[in-house]
């Protein structure tokens, strides 16, 4: 006789599950960290904070459209992708942004994803 497969699974108490879900959200919670959402674009780049965008964000975003238009114009490159540019304000938020990508070998801060396909 044959038993069923849900038999060997061990039966947790309704409190007990409820904790492990308040656990299991939690933890979400704290890897996703700040969520960040665009503060400013134009056809080159996405800006992201965590923060309500100020006046020299704004400003940031006009002058980074106008160094990107130039630098392609000098390199004659003419990307279709956005670049994603994150203002980070720790470095604790820094490494949890950065988790599970790799470094660029350089004097910089900076990663990236290969999955971002850029």
């Amino acid at each position: 006789m044959r038993q069923n497969p849900a038999s060997y699974i061990p039966k947790m108490s309704s409190a007990r599950l409820k904790s492990g879900l308040v656990l299991l959200l939690w933890l979400v919670a704290l890897c996703l960290g700040a969520e960040y959402r665009k503060i400013g674009e134009s056809s080159y780049h996405e800006l992201y904070s965590t923060k309500s965008a100020t006046k020299t964000d704004l400003i940031l975003n006009q002058t980074l459209s106008r160094k990107i238009a130039d630098l392609q114009i000098k390199l004659g490159l003419y990307p279709e992708a956005k670049v994603r540019i994150f203002i980070v304000y720790t470095a604790k938020a820094y490494d949890n942004l950065n988790l599970g990508k790799a470094e660029i070998v350089e004097f910089s801060d900076a990663f990236y994803s290969g999955r971002d396909g850029v």
